[in-house]
């Protein structure tokens, strides 16, 4: 029996549109990896390599060199090394599954790249609430870990090392929720792969962002909270310069290292 109301004739037209866009759209995508799975290895090697994981390594370069650059706190907070790659996985985790969710839904059409900000904000809301609980749990880890008990440690700097953990893990989760929603509804909307540009995409800028935002949050923490906070020589920027002082001349590193003290606020 057809509908005889206006709006559930509507309805089912709109239904009946949706199952064709899909249904094409699924025929297209089959036919495409048919295609994919038929090429010879040099050429699948190659196209998975060109460019997308070239990309990938010169952004992870910059991962690299932002890394080296924070090996003073690495020294102070050895524990801090252990949580880097436990951050990083659980952060890539949560991008895989985003990214997934939205790559099924795309041939079915319940996510498309004309509409960025519903499929975005769609995965978003379930992001956040993933990213707080991962983040609670890891910080409570961390300040156990850490262990007020330990020699030289206190509970304030197991507190701000927490913090310091909860802070990273939050803002790598959600890096890394933003990225991976945007990269394949962009590809999408680019009629590109997003099975073949989003994975290297998403995991290129989410380690630069957890990384980079991991090491200068867990750093700026650390420096103001914890239990190897450093003093200011002298008590001021001006007595610091003038302990650098050596005869008619000034020690280069000594300058650097009050510089440094006052861009980190603590000179």
């Amino acid at each position: 029996k057809l509908p005889e109301r206006p709006h559930e004739l509507l309805a089912v037209s709109c239904a009946n549109m949706n199952l064709e866009v899909a249904l094409a759209n699924g025929e297209r995508e089959a036919a495409a990896a048919r295609a994919f799975h038929e090429l010879p290895a040099w050429r699948r090697a190659l196209r998975r390599i060109v460019p997308a994981l070239l990309l990938t390594l010169i952004i992870e370069l910059f991962v690299a060199f932002i890394v080296s650059e924070y090996t003073d706190t690495f020294k102070k907070y050895t524990l801090l090394i252990a949580f880097q790659p436990v951050i990083s996985a659980l952060s890539g985790n949560v991008g895989l599954q985003t990214m997934a969710t939205i790559t099924q839904g795309l041939p079915l059409g319940l996510f498309h790249g004309r509409r960025m900000g519903q499929g975005m904000g769609h995965e978003m809301r379930a992001g956040v609430l993933v990213a707080g609980l991962l983040s609670f749990m890891l910080a409570a880890i961390a300040f156990l870990w850490y262990s007020p008990m330990a020699p030289g440690h206190s509970w304030g700097g197991s507190l701000a090392f927490g913090m310091a953990i909860f802070f990273a893990q939050f803002c790598s989760s959600i890096s890394a929720s933003v990225t991976a929603s945007f990269a394949p509804l962009l590809f999408n909307r680019c009629d590109w792969n997003p099975a073949e540009w989003g994975g290297p995409f998403e995991t290129a800028f989410q380690d630069v962002v957890g990384s980079s935002v991991m090491l200068a949050g867990s750093a700026a923490i650390l420096a103001q909270f914890g239990d190897y906070v450093e003093d200011c020589p002298g008590g001021d920027v001006k007595e610091c310069v003038m302990l650098c002082q050596a005869g008619a001349s000034y020690d280069e590193k000594c300058l650097q290292h009050c510089l440094d003290l006052a861009l980190r606020g603590l000179c």
